[in-house]
């Protein structure tokens, strides 16, 4: 880590960003930046920022001292830990303001994070904005346990693996009906691709990349 790096890190505030308390201008940034979840209405940005949530920023105060570097949106759920925005949004709506209840909580799903300075793009920020928050939450909630993030892709890790004992299964059953065959090992998968051409063409458009073909 070079000494600029160092000084920067040094020098960050973090903040909790609150509908309530927080001015305007630095909400508004924090509404536009969102590059993870984008907001869908003013509803959803006072949901982002009200009770059984949280959202914080580092800022630098010698420079762009209103305008967030990297922020994180957090939410706090009882005891579970969700695979999607819409089991978020289910776990975290019941509560209209902040209490007992909510102090009670512990899960923390990190579920959106944002860097707002392509500039900066070879610091770290949002590895070491975490693990602030993460020490934030431990001291504001006694019971909290568990940190997790949020998949971008919920329920893929599940459903490859639903694929890959399809295929399992088809080259058993391969394997069986053919007597003179040399053995292979039952961990082999047979002609058939682990995913379909228009499964491929999907997954390019979602993660962006050409080695599945």
């Amino acid at each position: 880590m070079n000494m600029h790096n160092i000084y920067i890190y040094i020098s960050l505030e973090l903040r909790r960003i609150t509908y309530e308390s927080t001015p305007a201008s630095i909400i508004e940034q924090i509404a536009l930046k969102e590059a993870v979840h984008p907001l869908r209405s003013l509803d959803d940005l006072r949901t982002r920022l009200g009770p059984n949530r949280r959202c914080y920023a580092f800022f630098h105060p010698s420079f762009l001292l209103e305008e967030p570097l990297v922020f994180v949106h957090v939410a706090l759920i009882e005891n579970c830990i969700p695979c999607s925005m819409e089991d978020i949004d289910k776990f975290t709506t019941k509560n209209e303001g902040e209490g007992e209840e909510e102090r009670n909580k512990k899960v923390a799903v990190f579920y959106s994070i944002t860097s707002t300075q392509p500039g900066l793009s070879g610091v770290d920020l949002g590895n070491f904005l975490l693990k602030r928050v993460v020490d934030v939450l431990k001291k504001d909630f006694v019971n909290m346990e568990t940190f997790v993030t949020l998949s971008p892709l919920p329920r893929f890790r599940k459903w490859v693996e639903g694929k890959v004992k399809q295929q399992m299964k088809k080259g058993n059953e391969g394997r069986a009906k053919d007597d003179n065959t040399k053995t292979v090992s039952s961990s082999k998968f047979v002609d058939d691709t682990l995913f379909t051409k228009k499964e491929k063409l999907e997954l390019q458009k979602v993660l962006k990349c050409s080695n599945l073909e």
